[in-house]
């Protein structure tokens, strides 16, 4: 919609109901809209901690998954991967442990691939281990 236009003319141009274009216009905060879609700035690799916080707070507010990611800045698959990854038992999702578990993960110990040639096999106690505590700590609603 353009300055000289009116809601109902764009509409009838865009064969639109008015009730569509003034909701079009509401979630754009009545700006003109670009012509051209935006995909989400890429602001780092990861995810930071500042970022796992507004989404706990986001999601505690009732946002969906698309609309926090559009607040943020990131693809709707990074925020519902990491709501899937992260979450208790009882389907709430705790930020904290989520910022542990990467930088655990980004942590690990990684064989280096020109010693043996062949990857390094992890030893079947610790990966028990692990599943166990991913399983334990999903059963247990945060306290």
């Amino acid at each position: 919609m353009r300055q000289d236009s009116s809601n109902t003319d764009t509409c009838k141009l865009l064969r639109l109901t008015r009730c569509s274009g003034t909701r079009i216009r509401q979630r754009a905060g009545y700006r003109i809209p670009s012509l051209t879609p935006t995909a989400p700035a890429a602001v780092g690799h990861y995810l930071e901690m500042r970022e796992r916080l507004q989404i706990a707070e986001l999601r505690r507010l009732g946002l969906s998954i698309r609309q926090i990611s559009v607040r943020l800045g990131r693809y709707p698959s990074t925020i519902s991967r990491e709501f899937r990854r992260h979450r208790t038992g009882s389907g709430s999702y705790l930020p904290h442990l989520a910022d542990d578990d990467a930088k655990r993960q980004c942590a690990r110990p990684k064989p280096h691939s020109s010693t043996s040639g062949h990857s390094a096999e992890v030893p079947a106690s610790t990966a028990r281990t692990h599943r166990r505590a991913r399983s334990h700590r999903r059963a247990q609603p945060e306290v």
